[in-house]
C-alpha cells in the first residue's frame, strides 16, 4: 500500500478508531483510490467483530410495481425499464408464511418492502398489525420495514 490515505486508514482501522469526514468524502470520491484497496480497509474491524459470519436478511416485497416516485436505486421506479409483474398488497397470512420460511432458513432481519407513496391510515395499521403478528410469533427475527412516504394520520 504506497497510499498515505489508505495507510492511515489501515492504521485507524486496526486500532478502532472512526474514520474523519473528510477521508470518507475523499474515499467516495476519488477515482484515483482503488475500491479493492477500500474494501480490504474495511474488512480489518468487520473481521474483528464478527469473524467470518454474516447476517441473512431476507427481503419480501409485500406489494409490487406500478410505483409512481423515480428512487434512483430502485428497479420499481417509475423510469425503469425492467419487466416488474405488479400485485396489491399481499394477506397477512401470505405475509406470515414467508416469514416463518425466513425465520425457518436462519434469517437474521426480514425486511417488508412495499412499492409506491406510502400506506394509507388502513394500510398503516394492517402494517402494524403484520409486524406484531411476525414479532410474537419470531420475537428474535428483526423486521425492518420500507413503506414508502408517511404522512401523520
Amino acid at each position: 500500500m504506497d497510499n498515505p490515505l489508505f495507510e492511515r486508514l489501515r492504521d485507524d482501522a486496526c486500532a478502532f478508531r472512526p474514520i474523519d469526514r473528510a477521508a470518507a468524502f475523499r474515499c467516495v470520491t476519488d477515482d484515483a483510490l482503488p475500491l479493492q484497496t477500500l474494501v480490504e480497509i474495511a474488512a480489518i474491524p468487520r473481521h474483528h467483530f464478527f469473524g467470518r459470519k454474516v447476517q441473512i436478511h431476507i427481503i419480501n416485497n409485500i406489494r409490487n410495481g406500478l410505483c409512481p416516485e423515480d428512487c434512483g436505486y430502485c428497479a420499481q421506479r417509475k423510469t425503469a425499464t425492467e419487466e416488474i409483474p405488479t400485485y396489491a398488497m399481499k394477506s397477512e397470512e401470505e405475509v406470515m408464511k414467508e416469514a416463518e420460511n425466513a425465520y425457518a432458513s436462519g434469517a437474521y432481519r426480514y425486511c417488508l418492502v412495499s412499492s409506491g407513496r406510502g400506506p394509507n391510515g388502513n394500510g398503516v395499521a394492517r402494517l402494524a398489525n403484520i409486524i406484531r403478528a411476525i414479532k410474537t410469533r419470531f420475537p428474535s427475527l428483526k423486521i425492518c420495514l420500507s413503506a414508502g412516504i408517511l404522512k401523520d394520520h
